[in-house]
């Protein structure tokens, strides 16, 4: 499994900076990518930066089993080392789609 070579995710800089390690990634229904930290808040002024998503495979490869996720899907782990569970994906400020 792989990303297109040019896809751009929305990255907290936690992440990018080796603090924390990828426990989030989300695909929202929308199609936008993004690998959150899990522990501090993304919606902080210069939390986030868009990247490609390859700066995030290539230091963390684990992040390709996610390669085929489907839109509107977020995956959470505990730590790196830790399996990814999926669930549906909503914004806070949206209501979850029971359908």
């Amino acid at each position: 499994m792989s990303f297109p070579p040019r896809l751009g995710v929305i990255a907290q800089r936690t992440v990018l900076d080796g603090k924390e390690p990828v426990r989030s990634v989300v695909l929202d229904v929308d199609g936008d990518w993004s690998a959150l930290d899990g522990v501090n808040d993304p919606n902080v002024p210069d939390a986030c930066v868009l990247v490609r998503m390859s700066v995030l495979t290539d230091a963390d490869p684990s992040l390709l089993d996610l390669a085929e996720m489907e839109p509107g899907t977020e995956a959470f782990r505990e730590g790196p080392d830790a399996p990814w569970t999926f669930e549906p994906h909503t914004y806070p400020d949206e209501p979850a789609d029971n359908s």
